[in-house]
């Protein structure tokens, strides 16, 4: 760990300290008070050196800590790679995507210029042209609907 990062912990570690020490001295003052009106000492307080963890805690606080933050940069590391993942993902389906309404709309284009000319005496109704113009429109617009909210949902 640099300079800063040692200081820094070891104050955190020197505050809990202290207040383990406060927590241990108001158990041990207090009591449970029995039927007989006598004061038995606290079954929650420790008793013996061994059991007083406010001395032990500091270097057991320093572990848990480290602990801690290793798994801490472990969980942001993987959610780092999920993400990569996702937006890797993501960029592939929306390329594709663009290139299929691209296709699709250069279609109409051609159709609808064929049908203009009359190429090769190519000749669709007029109900079957206003069809086929309507449902390509909407079916792009959709699916730019669905792509634009899949790409910048509230969740990820």
């Amino acid at each position: 760990m640099s300079e800063p990062e040692s200081s820094q912990l070891k104050k955190r570690i020197a505050e809990l300290s202290k207040l383990f020490e406060g927590i241990d001295r108001v158990a041990n003052s207090q009591g449970v008070e029995t039927v007989q009106g006598t004061v038995e000492p606290d079954p929650l307080v420790p008793h013996d050196e061994e059991e007083d963890l406010g001395r032990a805690y500091p270097a057991a606080l320093s572990s848990v800590q480290e602990a801690r933050d290793a798994a801490e940069i472990e969980k942001l590391g993987e959610v780092t790679r999920q993400t990569r993942r996702v937006n890797v993902a993501r960029l592939i389906i929306l390329g594709s995507l663009f290139f299929l309404i691209v296709l699709w709309i250069v279609s109409v284009i051609l159709i609808t210029v064929a049908q203009g000319f009359q190429w090769r005496r190519f000749m669709l109704g007029d109900a079957v042209m206003i069809t086929y113009i309507t449902t390509t429109t909407a079916s792009v617009f959709g699916l730019f609907h669905i792509a634009a909210k899949w790409l910048f949902s509230k969740d990820s």
